[in-house]
């Protein structure tokens, strides 16, 4: 929900706020997990804080039980956009403040979670209520190449709660049938500094893929992760699966044209 007080043909200014929520995962297979998980924490001590027992500390009462449960979230925003000289360059510019439950994270089925999806469900159990800000900035240059990236920080940055920095890129619009975009995602950040350090809580992934018919485009995806080794070091490890996708745009009319920022989408 929001509203738009500045809208014209070079500037846009939108201000919005959003709810999700996310509901319970309620496989057999993650609760049996979540419970040995919560047992583990609460035999070694030092863990009453961790949400995936707080209150429900006790290792023999409260074996076997968790308090992994549904969560919400609750922002407020505003939203940027500009175009510079003809669309020689656009710029997007997002901030918001976020409020979000224990059991919640914004953005949580991102391409992370399709590589990983148990780990993501396993951190997201014991992720704790918090308060952060969410930036981005893009970047569309001669309405060809995409640039942008997002940053996602807690108020209180540690390993349980830790920033996510998103990387992307698009020159899908360079070619007449081909796509190719990439992503660099870098999650479990404590610290700034590791943001570009290839570890094993980084993923990069590409695509390439080739337009058949104007709403039909097939191709492959890559994957990129690091994993460490014997010594010590971190070495990638590729992954190539295919790619079919399919898009209908859709125009319903109205004032001024948004200033688009989805390369994806044909104006």
């Amino acid at each position: 929900m929001g509203i738009v007080p500045v809208n014209m043909s070079f500037m846009q200014l939108k201000v919005y706020t959003q709810y999700g929520k996310l509901l319970k995962n309620e496989s057999e297979l993650l609760q049996t997990e979540l419970n040995y998980i919560a047992d583990s924490l609460r035999t070694e001590g030092g863990h009453d804080e961790n949400p995936l027992i707080a209150g429900n500390t006790d290792p023999v009462a409260d074996a076997g039980t968790n308090n992994y449960d549904s969560g919400n979230g609750f922002s407020i925003g505003a939203d940027f956009r500009f175009n510079l000289g003809m669309k020689t360059l656009q710029l997007q510019a997002r901030i918001e403040r976020l409020w979000y439950t224990e059991f919640f994270t914004p953005q949580f089925y991102n391409a992370g979670y399709e590589y990983n999806k148990d780990g993501k469900l396993v951190m997201l159990s014991q992720t704790d209520g918090k308060k952060g800000i969410y930036g981005s900035l893009t970047g569309v240059v001669m309405e060809k190449v995409l640039l942008g990236g997002s940053l996602m920080i807690p108020d209180n940055v540690s390993e349980i709660a830790p920033a996510v920095m998103t990387l992307n890129f698009d020159a899908s619009k360079l070619f007449e049938k081909f796509v190719i975009k990439g992503q660099y995602i870098k999650g479990g950040l404590t610290d700034l500094s590791d943001a570009f350090k290839l570890d094993d809580r980084s993923l990069a992934t590409a695509r390439a893929a080739y337009k058949m018919y104007k709403f039909l485009v097939v191709g492959l995806d890559y994957k990129w992760t690091w994993s460490k080794t014997e010594s010590g070091t971190f070495e990638a490890n590729n992954y190539v699966s295919p790619y079919i996708g399919f898009s209908m745009p859709l125009n319903f009319g109205g004032g001024n044209k948004e200033i688009n920022f989805d390369l994806d989408e044909d104006e």
